[in-house]
């Protein structure tokens, strides 16, 4: 049996290299080969800055929008709050109360 052409069809456009990233690499983890466009090739942008294209063969597309929706399901439960980005300045009582408000 012939091996399927490989047909490349845009799964998703976000406005960052890193976000483009963090997708690619979680298909990659699910057997599922992704590249961007529109990002930065060898220290210089490609293209004027836009939205981060990821695409991927057209065979895996429905396993790629599946496994899109539970990344975005899983960063939406993140208390970003909570996570350690290394800024160690001190927030104020509001700052703090506003951060609680939010989160229930």
């Amino acid at each position: 049996m012939p091996e399927e052409p490989i047909i490349p069809v845009q799964l998703v456009k976000v406005m960052h290299e890193a976000e483009a990233g963090l997708i690619i690499s979680t298909l990659a983890s699910h057997g599922i080969e992704a590249q961007s466009t529109g990002d930065y090739t060898s220290g210089l942008r490609a293209e004027a800055p836009t939205m981060i294209q990821v695409w991927v063969n057209r065979v895996d597309l429905i396993e790629a929008r599946q496994i899109l929706a539970t990344i975005k399901e899983d960063s939406s439960q993140i208390a970003w709050g909570e996570v350690d980005t290394g800024d160690r300045t001190e927030l104020t009582s509001d700052e703090i109360q506003a951060n609680q408000d939010t989160e229930s």
